[in-house]
């Protein structure tokens, strides 16, 4: 089991490339998830990259088409 360091009040969204590693991970970590389209699936069309993430059980809660930091 994952654990994380945060207030019962934090409103936390693991950020992520792939559906895979980071969006499994972050909801099995009970996090909000974010999909970022250019990583490494950038090649798949979105209804493609969506049933890769149903197929492996990574269906994000938010997908956007690019991060910034």
């Amino acid at each position: 089991m994952a654990l994380a360091a945060r207030d019962a009040s934090a409103r936390t969204l693991m950020i992520g490339d792939s559906p895979e590693h980071d969006v499994c991970g972050g909801k099995a970590m009970g996090l909000s998830t974010l999909l970022v389209r250019t990583g490494i699936h950038r090649s798949l069309t979105e209804p493609e990259l969506l049933s890769l993430c149903a197929a492996c059980g990574g269906t994000p809660d938010f997908l956007t088409a690019t991060f910034k930091w």
